[in-house]
């Protein structure tokens, strides 16, 4: 089976990198071909930990690297790579750990692969509450006031492929 991850930073940053190195090094134990599309390297002299049968592509000419936010002017370019970098791959199951879930959605378009769309931090969203109307609502409805806000929102990120069964 080929999976292919899709990350930010690669190999190290924080716990979604620790997680994807153990899954991917697994992986590749048990006989699969995994490969990583990041957009910007983060180092510190551990690539030791990445089992060397992982491979890494990074998809070059994003600006944002101190703080991994991807600005919108780029996020066509990278529909555009990420498309012609799993094109060339084909992959069973694409993981998405970090890369905008509607880019990523987009850059599939051309394929029957899987994907597998991975939220990170927390769900509940509460906001400065400024306006009188977002005072009677959060009045209103309370704790759950939060989860209401987000689930559209969430809702809009998280789309069901099917895939066929031979």
């Amino acid at each position: 089976m080929k999976l292919v991850y899709l990350m930010r930073f690669w190999p190290i940053y924080g716990g979604g990198e620790t997680v994807t190195r153990t899954l991917a090094n697994e992986m590749v134990k048990r006989g699969h071909e995994v490969c990583v599309i990041y957009l910007w390297d983060r180092t510190n002299g551990i690539e030791e930990l990445v089992d060397r049968r992982v491979k890494t592509i990074r998809i070059d000419g994003m600006t944002n690297i101190r703080d991994g936010a991807i600005k919108g002017t780029e996020l066509r370019f990278l529909e555009k790579r990420l498309r012609q970098t799993l094109m060339l791959i084909i992959p069973d199951i694409v993981i998405n750990q970090w890369m905008p879930s509607s880019t990523v959605d987009r850059a599939m378009r051309c394929l029957d692969s899987a994907l597998i769309k991975c939220h990170h931090g927390v769900i509940k969203h509460t906001p400065q509450i400024k306006r009188l109307r977002q005072k009677v609502f959060y009045t209103v409805f309370g704790k759950k006031a939060g989860w209401i806000r987000m689930y559209p929102e969430l809702k809009g990120l998280y789309t069901f492929r099917c895939m066929g069964v031979a």
